[in-house]
């Protein structure tokens, strides 16, 4: 959650399709569901986007090839997703919704956000780096503090991954938070340093 002045933004809205742990979040700092303006997904996924149409008052941010799955008219590509998708109930819609490109420096509803392209774990998957933090969504994650690539929903082989993730070596961040609140103090140099222990 970033908070402004006035205005609160997330970075993916979460599991749940009520957002209650987000609504919570929201009141422990004296907000309300109408201060959430701007919601910026890396990716499409329910696992962690269900709460997006709970905050009608937001603009939600998704790469362009990951805009109709965010509408909910089109399956994600990876097969257990699509499965998921096919047999679940259709969710709610989104109220508006507007697409980023990598690169995109984005100035909205207050906050300076930078948007990175990262295609691998849904046809249009991003990063944003926000005041020195990278939200690395489900493309890099965190376990046990250590960095790690998603076990699953990879549209893209290990090789052109490791490619899309070395592109980090050359941005600035200090902090990283992944799609399930993991956060660790790390660099560009530390990626670099987790991509060469792949090769």
């Amino acid at each position: 959650m970033l908070l402004g002045p006035q205005k609160v933004a997330l970075v993916n809205s979460g599991s749940n399709p009520e957002a209650v742990e987000i609504i919570r979040a929201l009141q422990e700092h004296n907000r309300s569901l109408e201060d959430v303006r701007a919601i910026f997904t890396t990716s499409p996924h329910r696992e962690i986007n269900a709460g997006a149409p709970i905050f009608q008052k937001a603009i939600t941010y998704t790469g362009l090839e990951d805009h109709r799955t965010m509408m909910s008219d089109k399956h994600p590509k990876a097969l257990l997703p699509k499965l998921k998708a096919r047999l679940s109930p259709r969710p709610a819609s989104l109220k508006s919704i507007n697409n980023v490109y990598p690169g995109d420096h984005l100035q909205t509803q207050g906050f300076s956000i930078d948007v990175v392209g990262m295609p691998g774990v849904s046809r249009d998957s991003m990063m944003y780096i926000y005041e020195g933090i990278l939200f690395s969504g489900e493309s890099l994650l965190i376990q046990d503090g250590q960095l790690s690539l998603a076990p699953r929903y990879q549209v893209a082989s290990q090789a052109q991954t490791i490619k899309s993730l070395s592109r980090l070596n050359y941005l600035q961040f200090n902090t990283i938070a992944d799609a399930y609140g993991q956060v660790a103090d790390m660099g560009p140099k530390d990626v670099s340093a987790f991509l060469e222990s792949l090769r």
